[in-house]
C-alpha cells in the first residue's frame, strides 16, 4: 500500500533513525510516521483535522486526513516494532522497573478503558505495551482487568524483552489475585502491588480484614511487618503508611511483596509516574481526547505513534534539564515539567521552522 507522501528535507534525519529502527516497514511507512509525529506535536492534538493542518507537505487538509484513516484502518502494522524501537530509545541500560495501571479516556461516543504497562524513568513512565479493555466495537466490561489479560500484557513483554533486566512490578490494589500472583511468582518478578485494605487475612487463629493489622498507626506512621500473611492465597510481606489524600481524609496504604523488604513503600511511590505519563498523553500535551476513533484497531495504532513523539519530546527535556535545570517553585514543583520543556521546545522548532530541528531529532538517536 504506497501512497504519495512527500517529506521537506528538515525531516531526512527523523526518517533515517526511525527507517533505521524499523528496518522491515515500507518507506511510505516511514513518512507517515514522520508527518504524524511532527504534525501532533505542531497542533497539540492527534485531531484528524489539526493533523490534516499540520503536516508538512502539499497535500491539502482532506488528503492528509485520507491518508491518516487509511494507515489507522486499513494497513497492516506490527505493533511490537514500535515497542522494541521505544525500548532501544531508552538511554537507560541498568533494570527496568515496571508500572502496571489503567486508565479511562473518551473517545467519539465510547469511554475506553486502558491497561498500560510502562517502563519508570527519569521521573515519569514511557509506555510500552497496553491493551484495551473494550469490545471491538468499543463497548466497556466495566474497565476491571481480568488476570489473564494482565497475564497476557507481560507475556508480549517477556517475549521480547525478557525478564532478566527487570527490577521490580509496581501496580495499584486493582491488579491482584491468586492466577496473577502465581505467575508473578513463577517467572520471579519482585513486586510492590497495593492490596485492598478489606483483604482478608488469618490473625491467631481468626479471619480479619487486613487494614485490622494497622489500626494503631498515626498519620505518616509506616510500619512493616516482620513475618508473612496468607492473603489471595500466596505468603506476602506487608508494609503499610497511614496518609492524608487529596479529600484531606486519612487514607491507609498497604503494599504487598513476595519478601520481607523495607524499600516497599519508597518503591510503590514511584506509581506516581505513570499518573504523570496519563496526564501528559491526555490533557498536557497531544489532547488523545481530541480523536473521535471509534475502532478499537485504529485507536490502539493511534496510541503507539503518539507513544513515540511522547519519548521524543521527553529525551529532549531531559536534554534542556541537564544544561539548565527547570526552575523549582516555591511549592516543590518545577516550573514546567520535564516532558512540557521538551515537548514545547520542538513544538517551537517546528512552527518558526527554526533550524535546530536536526538537533532536537538527534536526541533519538543516542542508542
Amino acid at each position: 500500500m504506497a501512497y504519495n507522501i512527500k517529506l521537506h528535507d528538515k525531516y531526512s534525519e527523523l526518517h533515517l533513525i526511525l527507517q533505521k529502527n524499523l528496518r522491515n516497514s515500507s518507506v511510505w511507512f516511514i513518512k507517515f510516521l514522520v508527518l504524524f509525529m511532527t504534525s501532533s506535536i505542531k497542533v497539540g492534538s492527534i485531531s484528524f483535522g489539526k493533523l490534516g493542518l499540520g503536516m508538512d507537505n502539499k497535500a491539502t487538509k482532506w488528503s492528509n486526513i485520507r491518508i491518516i484513516e487509511r494507515y489507522l484502518y486499513t494497513y497492516k502494522w506490527c505493533l511490537d516494532s514500535i515497542s522494541n524501537v521505544i525500548m532501544k530509545l531508552l538511554p537507560h541500560k541498568g533494570k527496568y522497573i515496571l508500572l502496571l495501571d489503567k486508565t479511562s479516556w473518551k473517545f467519539g461516543r465510547f469511554e475506553y478503558n486502558i491497561m498500560m504497562l510502562a517502563v519508570a524513568y527519569e521521573g515519569i513512565a514511557i509506555p510500552i505495551f497496553w491493551s484495551l479493555l473494550n469490545d471491538k466495537e468499543g463497548n466497556g466490561r466495566d474497565g476491571v482487568s481480568s488476570e489473564v489479560e494482565r497475564i497476557d500484557l507481560l507475556n508480549r513483554f517477556e517475549t521480547l524483552f525478557g525478564f532478566s533486566r527487570v527490577l521490580c512490578l509496581i501496580a495499584d490494589r486493582e491488579f491482584i489475585g491468586n492466577v496473577w500472583f502465581t505467575h508473578l511468582k513463577s517467572k520471579k518478578i519482585k513486586i510492590y502491588i497495593r492490596i485492598r485494605n478489606n483483604a482478608v487475612v488469618m490473625h491467631k487463629g481468626s479471619e480479619i480484614q487486613v487494614k485490622s493489622l494497622f489500626k494503631h498507626l498515626n498519620i505518616n506512621d509506616k510500619m512493616i511487618l516482620s513475618s508473612s500473611r496468607y492473603i489471595y492465597e500466596h505468603k506476602l510481606f506487608l508494609s503499610a503508611t497511614l496518609f492524608i489524600n487529596d479529600q484531606n481524609k486519612p487514607e491507609l496504604l498497604i503494599v504487598a511483596a513476595f519478601e520481607h523488604d523495607k524499600q516497599a513503600l519508597p518503591q510503590y511511590a514511584k506509581r506516581w509516574q505513570i499518573e504523570t505519563m496519563f496526564k501528559a498523553l491526555k490533557s498536557n500535551g497531544f489532547n488523545l481526547e481530541d480523536t473521535h476513533l471509534e475502532s478499537v484497531e485504529a485507536l490502539n495504532k493511534l496510541l503507539y505513534i503518539t507513544a513515540l513523539s511522547f519519548i521524543w519530546a521527553y529525551l529532549n527535556g531531559i536534554y534542556l534539564h541537564d544544561i539548565t535545570p527547570i526552575k523549582v517553585l516555591k511549592h516543590g514543583y518545577k516550573q514546567i515539567s520535564i516532558f512540557k520543556a521538551g515537548f514545547e521546545r520542538i513544538q517551537l522548532s517546528l512552527l518558526r521552522n527554526h533550524d535546530d530541528f536536526n538537533q532536537l531529532v538527534l536526541k533519538l538517536s543516542h542508542s
